[in-house]
């Protein structure tokens, strides 16, 4: 008797599939029509810890793996106690901003294991991302089961010319732009004494990004940040000196260094015993001559640890993630990411050394390469305490913040770490805690961004006898905001849902087209002031603003979408309503209408008066 062919079609679109007599495999939906048809998206949610597992034990295990009798780590020393490991993309993880494509990993881990639940043998894609079929092709070779991509010539055109794009030639031509276009500007600055701190007096070292900074700072010449909120009041009021280091970001508010460098000027004027600089404000020739030595050397060290591309399989699996995680080895060592990466290492060492000593040491962190060279080059010159301050939400998928538990075993290496890690309130406590981070570095301090969540909301007979006020709030990536207000109104359409709507924009989004908010009040108001009059939030599943509503009591309804990673920091937690499809919100606000009270979590410290922060800093000045 002819054996009848399990075939499962992978459908890589965000549209139904078509009529397939087998299992189905979606690859950017959650909907899920019947038996047959499997969400990866929802299987990934319901294996979260699971799979978060997995993939920081790959990234651990490669660091370890041994070329030649060395570790790839050993291997990359840049410094002396200093792997240029840490600062690659592939160790940093940032699956939002750098390496989307670690979504797409983590959903082949759960396909891997479906498909050898369903022990199929024959695979057919439909797909527009070159990379997740060359995955399944390898995959699907090395089982012995049958493969078909069923692309057509175009789609076959448009992945060549993709894959051409992630060419080591391609990368390498970028970084070579990247480095004329970082150091012309800088260079007419690299004559300036004005950023000379050998003889500065102060005793703490604040280390940002020059951004989130307070509006009106920017015209009145008063630095106010958004980052520090009421902590740069007590520097000054207590007139404690402090030394600002701020790295240049170019965004609408500040499109050129030089524009940063005029607003520093302005900062200066208008301070007493503080003093503020751009960190990356010069490039001197000798610095330029280091990084493209060091360049080479990369070069050098990515060739002599050629072999590690044997090393991109996850233990106990048959994926070979090399296409996937090609164009971050390339762009680490080859690319733009690698000569930015110098750059950093060479004006921190150039900052830090010059400092005389600082008690105390403080940055914003979120585990970024310039942040391990300075906590490097920190305890290289003998400063004082030094502590990363996780400024906003740790959301479940942020990799950054995890690490395989081994990581922190003695002995083992580590990245340049701090004596402390600022936690701002319960939630960043639990995420850091469940990381395998050392609980003995995790400080408790006050959540300085989100001091404006210090009010407090009464909701009395909440939604029964009015029609609910509901607030939108947008996402910097208009793609996203723009696909979260049409799924909103096509709510409004099908169901009959009577509400006010209010859209909040991110602040530095771009225009909404106008189709898009029919019937909506687009708002100028604050977020606390928002806040105060809604009765519902509703987010992406991308902002991390929907902690602010949470933190103080108001219903939180997340479109959860399949094309993109689950990055709200309300993942996994309880008494949000994420939703999938149209039905499900309209069910969400049902529930939410029935409820008696919507409890305060606490998810913040929201102390104004900062006591945490201010005996944390009175402790070391006095200490040191």
């Amino acid at each position: 008797m002819k054996k009848i062919r399990t075939s499962i079609l992978i459908w890589d679109y965000t549209g139904d599939p078509p009529e397939w007599n087998g299992p189905v495999c979606l690859w950017q939906s959650f909907k899920q029509c019947n038996g047959d048809q499997y969400s990866l998206p929802a299987m990934l949610e319901s294996n979260a810890e699971s799979v978060r597992k997995k993939y920081l034990e790959f990234i651990y295990q490669f660091g370890e793996s041994k070329i030649n009798g060395k570790t790839v780590i050993d291997h990359l020393e840049l410094h002396k106690d200093f792997s240029y490991w840490w600062m690659t993309l592939i160790a940093q993880k940032d699956i939002i901003q750098f390496s989307p494509h670690i979504y797409d990993i983590l959903k082949l881990l759960v396909a891997e294991d479906l498909f050898e639940s369903l022990k199929i043998d024959e695979i057919v894609i439909r797909s527009q991302n070159e990379k997740i079929v060359e995955v399944f092709k390898k995959w699907a070779n090395k089982k012995d089961i049958k493969f078909n991509s069923l692309s057509n010539l175009k789609v076959k055109l448009k992945l060549f010319f993709l894959s051409v794009k992630k060419t080591k030639l391609f990368v390498f031509s970028d970084a070579l732009f990247v480095l004329i276009k970082y150091v012309i500007p800088r260079l007419k600055f690299s004559l300036s004494k004005n950023n000379n701190c050998q003889h500065l007096k102060t005793k703490i070292s604040i280390i940002d990004v020059f951004t989130h900074l307070d509006p009106l700072s920017l015209k009145s010449g008063t630095f106010s940040s958004k980052y520090w909120t009421c902590l740069v009041d007590f520097l000054r009021q207590e007139e404690i000196p402090v030394s600002w280091f701020h790295w240049y970001f170019r965004h609408k508010s500040i499109p050129g260094i030089t524009i940063a460098e005029d607003h520093i000027s302005e900062f200066n004027k208008n301070e007493r015993v503080q003093k503020h600089f751009l960190a990356d404000r010069t490039v001197s020739p000798s610095q330029i001559i280091r990084v493209l030595r060091n360049w080479v050397r990369l070069n050098f060290m990515a060739f002599k640890i050629r072999k590690a591309r044997i090393f991109f399989r996850p233990t106990g699996s048959n994926l070979d993630l090399w296409p996937i995680l090609k164009i971050d080895w390339y762009r680490s060592f080859f690319g733009v990411q690698s000569i930015l990466n110098l750059f950093f290492f060479e004006q921190i060492e150039s900052f830090v050394k010059k400092l005389p000593f600082q008690s105390l040491g403080i940055y914003i962190e979120e585990n970024q390469p310039w942040e391990f060279a300075l906590v490097h080059y920190w305890k290289l010159y003998g400063h004082g305490t030094l502590i990363g301050v996780a400024h906003t939400t740790i959301p479940f998928w942020d990799f950054r913040y995890f690490f395989d538990p081994r990581t922190f075993l003695p002995g083992s290496k580590h990245p340049p770490l701090p004596e402390f890690v600022a936690a701002n309130g319960p939630d960043a406590i639990e995420k850091l805690g469940a990381s395998g981070f050392p609980k003995s570095k995790i400080k408790e301090l006050e959540a300085l961004r989100y001091m404006h969540l210090n009010i407090d909301i009464t909701k009395a007979q909440l939604l029964r006898n009015r029609v609910l006020r509901l607030l939108v709030l947008g996402d910097l990536v208009p793609a996203i905001t723009n696909n979260q207000l049409l799924f909103l109104l096509k709510c409004i359409k099908e169901y009959n849902v009577s509400m006010s709507v209010i859209f909040k924009p991110h602040p530095a989004s771009k225009l909404i087209p106008t189709d898009l908010l029919e019937g909506i009040t687009v708002s100028k108001e604050t977020m606390d002031v928002e806040l105060r009059k809604c009765d519902i939030v509703f987010t992406n599943n991308v902002t991390s603003g929907a902690a602010d509503p949470y933190h103080i009591g108001i219903p939180v309804i997340v479109q959860n979408i399949g094309n993109g990673i689950n990055f709200s920091p309300l993942f996994s937690r309880t008494g949000v309503f994420f939703v999938n499809s149209e039905k499900e919100f309209v069910i969400a606000l049902k529930k939410i209408s029935q409820m008696k009270e919507f409890p305060r979590t606490s998810f913040f410290n929201t102390n104004m008066g900062i006591p945490l922060w201010k005996n944390f800093i009175r402790e070391n000045i006095n200490s040191n």
